[in-house]
């Protein structure tokens, strides 16, 4: 008897195959009416040979569970009689009134594999691409085997199975390696669709460090190209995975276009540097003493006085440091203020430094007759009339 229905599906099989490609038509081809009514006679009968397939190994699915064979031995029994994946799941599903997760389970515990077990699954319960990877996930799949099956079986891009596997709990790890190898992509293209999974930029980098062996360099690239920017979440990266020195994440970032403020933000955040450090290491990786004052005044928050102070143990000349604290937004008595008490220049020196700073001469004057004491023709004087 068994062997009578083995024939007649293979029977079935064949007539379906050969409708199938009767039913195509070329662009070339404009369906007639008579062709039209031709096909839906055959796919009547197709329908009819997949109706009488179906009964057939229901009504061996029903003897099955009448003689006491559970849904699982039932499932592997009726396999093991060649009947196609698809039909036992339907069989399973109508006799025994089996969930898709109960479903999956079996096939697993029978020996099929996963895309044989997932495609099955999803013909017959309509399953979405969420729900058959949360399945594999709870029979102990890896996200390599499930990203596989997720690509022959749903042929969706590498974004959505990764978002698919993050949801199932796999780590960003464990989905780069599986995209790798299931999608056959780069380094970029996997650290683009972390993102898009919702890993975070800590997640994402350490990843990409793990399965593609990238420098600390190229990491930054991707990082920034597929919009991890945050300088904190970069810099942390480099101190973290890569174990470089405060300098060395400061020229890293400099050279991959990271502005001046976010790097001394990052130095001051990340690695605990002080002000006077962080211009320290802005000097060494090439920045000016005005990029610097920027930095140590408008985003780490100091007084114009620290800056110039800093900026002069750095090497600069008084000259420098004022043009610089002007350029930072110091107003002419705050640049006076650091050129008298941290240069130590005399009234005119700084009268003159000031001018060349491009200070305005009533502001100089200002502050020469009141940090000097001086009348005011003498202030005159010193100001060039």
């Amino acid at each position: 008897m068994k062997k009578q229905l083995l024939q007649i599906r293979n029977k079935a099989i064949a007539f379906l195959v050969a409708v199938l490609c009767l039913l195509k038509t070329s662009t070339a081809q404009v369906p007639t009416a008579t062709s039209i009514a031709l096909r839906s006679d055959e796919l009547k009968l197709a329908t009819s040979f997949i109706s009488y397939y179906q009964k057939k190994v229901n009504d061996a699915a029903q003897a099955l569970k009448n003689a006491g064979k559970t849904a699982q031995q039932a499932a592997c029994d009726l396999l093991v009689n060649n009947y196609s994946e698809a039909a036992v799941a339907e069989a399973l599903k109508t006799i025994y009134l089996s969930t898709y997760g109960q479903v999956f389970n079996f096939y697993l515990q029978c020996g099929k594999d996963l895309p044989t077990v997932m495609d099955a699954v999803e013909a017959v319960y309509n399953i979405t691409v969420d729900q058959a990877v949360a399945a594999a996930k709870a029979a102990g799949k890896t996200a390599a085997q499930v990203a596989d099956a997720i690509y022959k079986t749903y042929a969706v891009f590498e974004d959505v199975a990764a978002a698919a596997l993050k949801k199932a709990g796999y780590t960003a790890t464990q989905v780069a390696q599986a995209v790798k190898q299931a999608y056959d992509i780069g380094a970029q293209a996997t650290m683009d669709v972390l993102k898009f999974a919702g890993y975070t930029a800590m997640q994402a980098a350490e990843a990409i460090k793990n399965t593609f062996n990238s420098t600390a360099n190229q990491v930054v690239d991707f990082m920034l190209t597929v919009g991890y920017t945050t300088a904190n979440d970069i810099a942390n990266v480099l101190k973290t995975y890569y174990n470089v020195s405060a300098q060395t994440a400061a020229s890293i970032m400099k050279e991959a276009g990271i502005a001046s403020k976010k790097i001394g933000r990052a130095l001051k955040d990340i690695y605990a540097q002080s002000s006077s450090s962080i211009g320290n290491i802005l000097k060494a990786v090439g920045y000016s003493a005005s990029t610097i004052a920027k930095v140590i005044i408008q985003e780490l928050g100091n007084t114009v006085n620290t800056a110039g102070s800093i900026l002069k143990d750095l090497g600069f000349s008084g000259q420098t440091v004022a043009d610089a604290l002007k350029a930072a937004g110091a107003t002419a008595a705050q640049a006076g203020d650091v050129l008298k008490n941290i240069f130590n220049m005399s009234a005119q020196t700084i009268s003159n430094t000031l001018k060349a700073a491009g200070y305005a001469a009533d502001a100089i004057g200002n502050f020469l007759q009141s940090a000097f004491n001086l009348a005011a023709s003498v202030v005159l004087a010193l100001i060039g009339g």
